[in-house]
């Protein structure tokens, strides 16, 4: 995943995205209205402001993450039901309903349209639940895993512009249903200004029928990239509300906003990180409807307040909320001010500074953020955020002591820090260029399935298959950008680990990592050694189970897959094996492979080879002495 193209966006941008509207039905907050705290919404008054159509595309939004197995002419007509239920609450009719906020609405409408209940056996149970208990019970048994989800086939180029020709707005509304309801932490806005990408994209390579073959496989794959990008990212900071609460996810949103507007006072910064906490939730909650309304919002009163923000959102915020957009977007961040010192020692040197965190703790805090962030463009969110909370337990320990000397131990706990972040991601680069892209994959699967045998196997190459990637993106950007590529897709993919060990307990190191501060997490996992309380299982002549099947190889990764799940299977039957013993094994396994598949009678061969193999295994498996003893 190339995560150092949205690392600019993962706060702020990433969260003010209000869908790509046309230029009739744009929805422009009132700015006076801004700085007052917004009271719920009624289903009708969300109609109002979002208008019939929009309100229509956005309930297929909301219907298709939560019911993801549902048809799209199910989904249509719950949408349907949802909108001419609004409508007539939009004109001022005052029922019990019409009092509901959209959300509650909606979940009110599915309830009455049940799906199978063989396809949703918890749709029952969530529906007795009341009020915010039966939206936790839909968000709970969201799936997950595309797997699941029906197979999807892109169309033939020709299929494309004929069907978006026929009928351009159901066209596009059908990708929006496939895409929702497969990537169902994307947020609202997000979805939306994914569908005018899409619709831009049929439109530029239906144009030309000579380059129909090669236009639509670059494009749309450059777009599903991204979507599965921020699926992710917006997955991950929803878990990191959810279960660390918004004091942990304050700090991240601070951290960005100070190194994206340095210019920005302390003030202002503050009070856009509570405004985009507050619309995290809505979005993270499933409102589909609040979600693209808040957003609007933020970058409203962004723009309102641009003149005190950044002198680079003049051009952006003069265009109309589409353009506006995709202008913040592509803006680089702000250059620090010229008069701003490089360090912060104040918040260590300060004489009163004791009295000062007596007084004021949470607020002294959140000023060393906003401070050292603004100072430092060039560092990840996690680690700004421990230097935060190291500085804060530094204070109490100083302030307890009354020691002047104690306060030294900051910039040296800072220093330490920066040293093994920088440390880490220059030996990975190294390692990177040194081996090569599969070597250095088969390196992190070794390693973690050390860590987490229990894991299966095709978790962990598609785990480490994302490290490496993430490390074959990072290393080839610009230095001040590398740390947050880097720790960007690390957090990301130690919360999908997490995830899965809340819903399958997989080892007690592992268990200790996911219930840690959030602080601490990334630290936690980087320190992990081998799981000393797994017990391999028997070896036995089944271990290599090969056939004639074996050898069919649809693809270069299909084959890699192969050779990397042996691998896996290898570790998990003697994890401490050196690498010098495991190395003959896996020679011999592709000789054998190569031999026995080039074979008349594949069968015959692997019955004659794999003994030989067995015996091999089991020889260096017992050896004290050097492989060519044992082999």
């Amino acid at each position: 995943m190339k995560w150092v193209t949205v690392t600019l966006a993962v706060i702020l941008l990433r969260s003010i995205e209000s869908g790509t509207m046309k230029k009739r039905d744009v929805y422009e907050p009132d700015p006076e209205a801004q700085n007052a705290l917004r009271v719920d919404r009624n289903v009708g008054d969300v109609f109002n402001i979002l208008g019939k159509e929009k309100f229509h595309l956005l309930g297929i939004v909301m219907f298709s993450q939560y019911l993801q197995k549902c048809s799209y002419e199910k989904q249509v007509q719950r949408a349907k039901d949802f909108t001419e239920l609004a409508q007539k609450c939009s004109t001022g009719t005052k029922t019990a309903d019409c009092r509901k906020p959209a959300i509650t609405f909606a979940l009110d409408v599915m309830c009455k349209t049940p799906p199978d209940p063989g396809m949703y056996p918890a749709h029952t149970q969530c529906c007795a639940e009341l009020d915010q208990d039966r939206n936790v019970c839909f968000l709970s048994h969201k799936i997950t895993d595309l797997d699941a989800l029906p197979s999807y086939e892109n169309p033939e180029p020709e299929q494309v512009c004929k069907g978006y020709k026929e009928d351009p707005a159901t066209y596009v509304e059908k990708y929006m249903y496939e895409v929702v309801r497969r990537y169902s932490y994307l947020f609202s806005s997000r979805i939306l200004s994914f569908a005018d990408r899409f619709e831009k994209i049929v439109t530029d390579c239906c144009k030309d029928t000579v380059v129909r073959g090669q236009c639509f496989p670059e494009k749309m794959l450059a777009l599903a990239t991204e979507l599965q990008q921020m699926n992710s990212i917006y997955k991950n900071y929803c878990r990191v509300i959810d279960k660390y609460g918004e004091r942990t996810f304050k700090p991240i949103a601070a951290i960005h906003l100070s190194q994206r507007f340095p210019k920005a006072s302390f003030e202002d910064v503050l009070d856009l990180v509570q405004d985009i906490v507050h619309k995290y939730l809505d979005c993270c909650h499933g409102d589909a409807m609040q979600c693209w309304i808040d957003m609007a919002e933020v970058v409203s009163r962004i723009c309102v307040n641009q003149d005190n923000i950044s002198s680079k959102l003049k051009e952006c915020c003069e265009r109309d909320l589409t353009e506006r957009l995709e202008c913040i977007l592509k803006t680089e961040k702000d250059e620090k001010p010229a008069d701003l010192s490089p360090q912060v020692r104040e918040f260590i040197e300060h004489p009163d500074i004791c009295k000062h965190f007596e007084d004021h703790l949470g607020q002294m805090t959140n000023r060393f953020t906003y401070e050292y962030s603004r100072r430092h463009q060039e560092f990840s969110a996690q680690l700004i955020q421990e230097i935060s909370e190291g500085y804060q337990e530094l204070v109490v320990q100083c302030c307890l002591e009354n020691s002047g000397d104690c306060f030294t131990k900051g910039e040296e706990f800072m220093e330490k820090k920066i040293a093994e972040s920088q440390k880490l991601m220059k030996k990975n680069c190294e390692d990177l260029q040194k081996i090569g892209n599969y070597n250095f994959h088969n390196e992190l699967l070794v390693q973690y399935t050390k860590k987490i045998p229990q894991l299966p196997s095709k978790s962990l190459i598609e785990i480490t298959q994302s490290m490496m990637e993430d490390a074959d993106t990072c290393c080839k950007v610009k230095e001040e950008k590398q740390m947050s590529c880097f720790d960007s897709g690390a957090d990301v993919l130690l919360g999908d680990i997490c995830q899965i060990q809340e819903s399958f307990f997989l080892n007690a190191k592992v268990s200790h990592c996911c219930s840690v501060p959030y602080t601490k997490r990334r630290q936690c996992f980087t320190e992990l050694e081998m799981d000393d309380s797994y017990t391999p299982p028997s070896f036995s002549p089944d271990f290599f189970k090969l056939k004639a099947d074996s050898c069919i190889i649809s693809s270069p990764k299909d084959l890699k897959n192969k050779k990397q799940t042996f691998l896996v299977q290898l570790v998990k039957q003697k994890p401490d094996i050196e690498d010098y013993k495991r190395n003959p094994i896996i020679a011999a396994f592709l000789s054998m492979m190569d031999k026995c598949c080039k074979a008349d009678d594949k069968d015959e061969c692997f019955l004659v080879e794999e003994p030989k193999l067995i015996e091999m295994c089991q020889r260096i498996f017992e050896s004290k002495g050097s492989v060519q003893d044992a082999v």
